[in-house]
C-alpha cells in the first residue's frame, strides 16, 4: 500500500537540496505539529539516527497525559505553550503521526517506536472524545483519515468502523450541501491529502473507492474553478489567508500534477504520499471558456457560490459569508503575477490583511487578520454581480475578531493597472486619495479585460452619506483600492449598508472602455427599504434581491440548488449519486 518516499524520486542533486531545507527548517520549527512532519520528513529522507527519538521525546512533554482532563490526549499548538487551547492540533500531529508509524516503524529504534506508539495511543483519544461537523470540511477529513488509520493499524474495530461511518457521513453531507469550506487555498490541500492518504493506506476497498468519490469531486471542483491565465483558483472563497493573491498549499498541489509551474519548489512529503492524480477528462474542465460555474455551500438560502471564468478575466461571488478569512467576491486578470480583485469588510482598517492581532478565540495564541462576517446577498448573472452588505455595530461576533476596533470599512482593493473614473483615464499617483461619490464607475484594465465598480448605495452607521476613496497608499503590494468609510472611529452602535455592482468585459481600447463605463453608468438600480426592514433592490426595474438585513432573511436572490454545476449541467450530484451508507 505505500508509496516511495520523496527521496526515492529524486536525484542526488535534489536529495541534498533537502538536507540543507531540512537543516534550516530545524531551526525554525515553532508548532508541535511541524515536530511530526519533521521526523516523517527525516524517515523519507532515510535518516534514522537519534533525532527521530529526540524529536518525539519533545512531543510527548507536549501532550495531556491527565485522564481527568478535557484536553486528554491533545497536544499545546506551540513548543513555546503550556496550554491547549486549539483542539485541531491532535488531528495534525496524528496525521503525519501515523504516516510514521504505518511506513517507518520497523525502521524506528525501539525506543522511537515505544514514543510513537504512546503519542499515538493517548492521542486517539483525543480525537474520538471531541465533536466535529461535517461542515468544518477539513478537520472532518482530517479525522476521519486519523480514526481510519488508528483503527486498522491497531486493529481497534470500534474506531476504524467509526472512521468508515465519518467518510460515508461527509458524502451524504456533501451531496445534499456541497463543499462547505469551498475553494479555500489553504484547506484544499488538507482536503485532498486526507482523501489521498485513505485512499492509498485504508485495507477497506470501500473505503478507498468512497475516498476516490471525494477526490473526484475536489478536483472536479479545482478544475471548474482554475483560472489558468492566472495560474490560480478563481472565484470568491472561503477561508483564505493570503488576501492579495489567493495563492497557498493548493498551489502546491497544482505545482506537482504540472497544472501550473512554480518555482525552486521542493517536494512536499504529504502531497507525494497521498497521491492521487486527476484523469485528463477533469483537468479538460478548466479549458471551456466561457464557463459559468454554481454550486451550493450549504443548505440554508444564500449559502451559494457563482463564478465566470473567461478567457481575460474571472469573476465570482457567494450569498453567504462562512467564516472572517473569506473573499464573498474576487476577480482575477489573465496574469500569473498581479494580485487578485477582492471585496473585504472591515473592522481594523486592515485592507491587506497585513497586520495580523492575537485573537481572544485562539487563547491569544494565533495571529490572524480577520475581516468582518456582515449579513450580505447577492444575485450573479455570469459576468456580473449585484451584492448588498449589511454591517452591524453591535454583531456579537466582532470583539472575537476585532479585538482592536479602528472603525468600519467596505475595502474593493484591485491591481494597479489602468484605472478610470468616470470613463477617463486617471493616473492615481503614490499616496494619492481620490474622493468619490455614489454612482461614480470605476474601471479597472489590464490588456484586454476590464472590470467596472459601481456603488449605487452606502451608509455609514447613522444612515448617512458615507465618504468614499479612490486610494493609491503606498503600498508594497501595487493594488489600489476603494474604500467606503462606514465609520473612522471605534463605535458600539448602529447599522451601515452598502450596495454594489461589479461586472466584467473584454476591452480591447479606450472606445471600449467609454462605452463600458457607460453601459453601467446606464443601469437603473433602486433600493426601496420597507417599514418591516424588509428591502429589495431593483436593477433595470427587475427584482434582483429582496431580504431583511436585521433577521438575516433572504428571498430573492441568486437561490443555487446544484451541488457543482457548469454551464447548466450538475457534474457535483453526477459524481456523488454512486455513494452508498451514511
Amino acid at each position: 500500500m505505500g508509496k516511495t518516499g520523496p527521496c526515492g524520486l529524486l536525484s542526488l542533486k535534489e536529495k541534498q537540496k533537502i538536507l540543507r531545507f531540512l537543516e534550516n527548517w530545524k531551526q525554525s520549527l515553532c508548532t508541535t505539529r511541524e515536530i511530526f512532519a519533521f521526523c516523517l520528513v527525516l524517515a523519507e529522507t532515510g535518516i534514522f539516527d537519534k533525532s527521530i527519538e529526540r524529536y518525539l521525546t519533545l512531543a510527548e512533554k507536549k501532550q495531556d497525559r491527565n485522564p481527568d482532563s478535557k484536553t486528554f490526549g491533545n497536544f499545546t499548538y506551540y513548543l513555546d505553550s503550556d496550554k491547549i487551547v486549539d483542539l485541531n492540533s491532535v488531528e495534525f500531529c496524528l496525521m503525519e503521526g501515523l504516516l510514521l508509524w504505518i511506513r517507518h516503524k520497523n525502521r524506528l529504534n525501539k525506543k522511537s517506536k515505544n514514543i510513537l506508539e504512546r503519542i499515538l495511543g493517548y492521542g486517539i483519544n483525543a480525537v474520538m472524545n471531541r465533536a466535529v461537523p461535517a461542515r468544518y470540511t477539513n478537520i472532518f477529513l482530517i479525522k476521519t483519515w486519523n480514526t481510519i488509520a488508528y483503527g486498522e493499524n491497531f486493529d481497534n474495530d470500534e474506531i476504524k468502523k467509526q472512521g468508515y461511518r465519518m467518510l460515508d457521513e461527509w458524502l451524504s453531507y456533501t451531496a445534499e450541501n456541497g463543499i462547505r469550506e469551498y475553494s479555500s487555498p489553504n484547506y484544499y490541500y488538507n482536503d485532498i491529502t486526507a482523501l489521498g492518504l485513505i485512499y492509498n493506506y485504508t485495507k477497506n476497498k470501500d473505503a478507498k473507492k468512497k475516498s476516490e468519490i471525494g477526490l473526484r469531486l475536489f478536483w472536479t471542483d479545482i478544475a471548474l474553478n482554475f483560472f489558468q491565465p492566472a495560474a490560480r483558483l478563481g472565484g470568491s472563497r472561503s477561508r483564505d489567508y493570503d488576501y492579495i493573491y489567493g495563492r497557498n498549499g493548493i498551489n502546491r498541489i497544482l505545482s506537482y500534477y504540472g497544472w501550473i509551474q512554480e518555482k525552486d519548489q521542493l517536494p512536499d512529503h504529504l502531497i507525494i504520499l497521498s497521491e492521487w492524480k486527476p484523469p485528463e477528462s477533469i483537468r479538460n474542465y478548466c479549458k471551456v471558456y466561457p464557463r459559468f460555474i454554481e454550486r451550493k455551500i450549504g443548505n440554508n438560502r444564500g449559502e451559494w457560490a457563482c463564478h465566470y471564468a473567461g478567457k481575460q478575466f474571472s469573476l465570482g461571488c457567494c450569498g453567504f459569508c462562512y467564516s472572517p478569512l473569506d473573499k464573498p467576491l474576487a476577480f482575477f486578470f489573465a496574469s500569473k503575477d498581479l494580485p487578485n480583485g477582492y471585496v473585504v469588510f472591515d473592522a481594523r482598517n486592515d485592507p491587506y490583511a497585513e497586520k495580523p492581532e492575537k485573537q481572544p478565540w485562539s487563547g491569544f495564541e494565533h495571529d490572524v487578520c480577520l475581516h468582518l462576517v456582515p449579513f450580505i446577498t447577492a444575485n450573479q448573472n455570469k459576468k456580473e454581480a449585484v451584492m448588498y452588505a449589511g454591517i452591524n455595530a453591535e454583531d456579537p461576533s466582532i470583539p472575537r475578531i476585532a479585538p482592536h476596533l479602528r472603525g468600519f470599512y467596505t475595502h474593493f482593493v484591485f491591481p494597479a493597472c489602468e484605472i478610470f473614473l468616470d470613463g477617463e483615464k486617471i493616473n492615481l499617483k503614490r499616496n494619492e486619495k481620490i474622493k468619490i461619490a455614489i454612482d461614480q464607475v470605476v474601471i479597472i484594465k489590464y490588456k484586454y479585460a476590464a472590470v467596472g465598480i459601481r456603488i449605487f448605495y452606502a451608509t455609514d452607521l447613522h444612515s448617512r452619506s458615507p465618504e468614499i476613496f479612490l486610494i493609491n497608499d503606498g503600498n508594497r503590494y501595487n493594488v489600489a483600492r476603494i474604500t467606503v468609510v462606514h465609520s473612522d472611529k471605534k463605535e458600539e452602535k448602529g447599522n451601515a449598508g452598502i450596495g454594489f455592482f461589479v461586472e466584467g468585459e473584454d476591452a480591447t481600447g479606450y472606445n471600449s472602455v467609454k462605452k463600458f463605463h457607460q453601459h453601467i453608468k446606464d443601469i437603473q438600480f433602486k433600493v426601496d427599504i420597507k417599514s418591516d426592514g424588509r428591502m429589495e433592490i431593483s436593477k433595470n426595474s427587475k427584482i434582483v434581491l429582496r431580504f431583511n438585513p436585521e433577521k438575516w432573511e433572504r428571498t430573492i436572490d441568486s437561490n443555487v440548488e446544484h451541488i457543482l454545476n457548469l454551464n447548466g449541467k450538475d457534474i457535483g450530484r453526477d459524481i456523488l449519486k454512486n455513494i452508498t451508507g451514511g
